[in-house]
Formats: structure tokens, sequence, C-alpha cells
């Protein structure tokens, strides 16, 4: 359906004519959508993120942990509030191995684990973790 303000292409080749306030309609639609295109990921949050210290307590059966090399691992698919990512990239080694190898049998054991993590703005860093008893 055409707009009332739009005349159809002519015979003769000439380009369509179009109302004043179709134009503005046009033009201010087009301008919201931009606009929403260049500022809506700055200020619509994909995912609210609750500050502080959170917790998560699961078997990890569905979570894919990843290894960065040179600067440690994430954990993906979890229930963080941080879309699902965990970042275990500011522990030490030692730690680092041993939620490795707690989250790992975890979920070849089906055991729940736990984990406490910081919201720090869209990151979620591990502080603790620890296995549940069967």
């Amino acid at each position: 359906m055409r707009h009332p303000g739009a005349r159809a292409r002519l015979a003769s080749g000439e380009r369509a004519q179009f109302s004043r306030p179709f134009k503005a309609e046009l033009s201010g639609r087009i301008t919201l959508i931009l606009a929403s295109l260049v500022l809506g990921s700055n200020f619509v949050p994909k995912q609210a993120h609750a500050q502080g210290i959170q917790t998560i307590e699961e078997v990890p059966v569905n979570w894919r942990m990843q290894i960065y090399a040179g600067i440690g691992f994430v954990f993906w698919n979890t229930p963080a509030s941080c879309n699902g990512r965990l970042e275990a990239t500011h522990l030490s080694q030692p730690e680092q191995d041993k939620l490795w190898s707690l989250v790992l049998t975890g979920k070849l054991s089906n055991h729940r684990v736990g984990i406490e993590y910081e919201v720090q703005g869209a990151n979620c860093l591990v502080k603790s973790f620890y296995m549940q008893q069967p």
C-alpha cells in the first residue's frame, strides 16, 4: 500500500514525487533508525549486571572451558550475569590449575561446583570456588 502522499512512477520515466509530510515522516524514521544503530549499543544495556559478589552452584556439564594462550582461561555458557562468561585470567597459575581441575572433575562426575565471582562492569571475575559433597 502506498502512502497517500506518494505518486506512482510516471510512464515517461520521471521519478515519483513525494509530498512534504511524507518526506518528513520518512526522514524522521531514517534518522531514528540511524540514531538507534549508532547510539543504541551505548545507551541500551545488553543485560543488567548486578554489582558485588554472586554465587553459582551447579553441575557444569554445559560450560565451555576455553584457554587463551599466555593469558589464562574463561568459562562460557555459565549462569553468570555477564552473558554467561566467567574469567579466571586474573588468578595465579596454581589457582587457575585448581579451578580448571575442579570444574573438569565436576563436569565428568556430575557433581555440583560452586563459584563465587565479582561483577566489575561487564566482567565476572572468579573470587573463590568449591565442590559440593555428593
